[in-house]
């Protein structure tokens, strides 16, 4: 007799593991991004356009969503940090 939480382990695994993931993949392009986008204050406009868009993916009850939305705002969020 034990918890049966196999499949909810590995689904908050993969949620949690995107955090950091999408952290770190938004600093290494922010460099990038902000060159292109023409500014770091023209990026951070765009980049709160797509956190708005990934919060509103994890609303959805769908693992799919749920994983695109949450790699999608830690994008947003590393390159934040980073303008």
């Amino acid at each position: 007799m034990g918890w049966e939480t196999t499949g909810f382990l590995s689904t908050n695994t993969i949620l949690t593991v995107l955090g950091p993931l999408g952290i770190g993949i938004g600093n290494l392009a922010g460099g990038i991004l902000v060159r292109i986008s023409g500014g770091p204050r023209k990026m951070l406009i765009i980049s709160n356009a797509f956190a708005v868009l990934g919060c509103g993916l994890t609303l959805v009850e769908w693992l799919p969503a749920l994983v695109v939305g949450r790699l999608l705002f830690s994008i947003c969020a590393g390159i934040q940090q980073f303008c």
